[in-house]
C-alpha cells in the first residue's frame, strides 16, 4: 500500500525558516575560559572540555545547514514533482 504525504507548502517554508534562523542562533555559543596562570590539572582539563565543546558545537551548526539545505531541496523536489503532475493532469489547459 503507498504512503501519502500531506505537506502545506508554506507552512514548510516557514518551519525551513525558523529551523535556518534557529541553527544560525548556535553560530554565536561558544565557551570560554581564563586559566590565569594556574597549573592546576583540573582547570587544565577544563580547558580542553571548553575547546571540545566548541568544536562540538561548529559541528552541530554545520550539521543543522546541511539539514536546512536538505529540507529545502525537497520542498524544490516536491514543487517540481506537483508541477509535473499538474501538467499531465491539466495538460496545458487552462484551469
Amino acid at each position: 500500500m503507498a504512503r501519502t504525504i500531506k505537506l502545506n507548502m508554506a507552512g514548510f517554508e516557514k518551519e525551513i525558516s525558523k529551523f535556518s534562523s534557529d541553527a544560525k542562533n548556535l553560530t554565536s555559543v561558544k565557551a570560554s575560559m581564563s586559566k590565569q596562570g594556574s597549573r592546576m590539572s583540573g582547570i587544565d582539563r577544563m580547558e580542553e572540555c571548553t575547546r571540545e565543546y566548541n568544536k562540538v558545537m561548529r559541528s552541530l551548526n554545520n550539521l543543522l545547514d546541511r539539514d536546512a539545505q536538505a529540507m529545502r531541496d525537497m520542498k524544490s523536489k516536491l514543487v517540481q514533482a506537483d508541477t509535473a503532475v499538474a501538467a499531465k493532469v491539466f495538460g496545458g489547459r487552462k484551469r
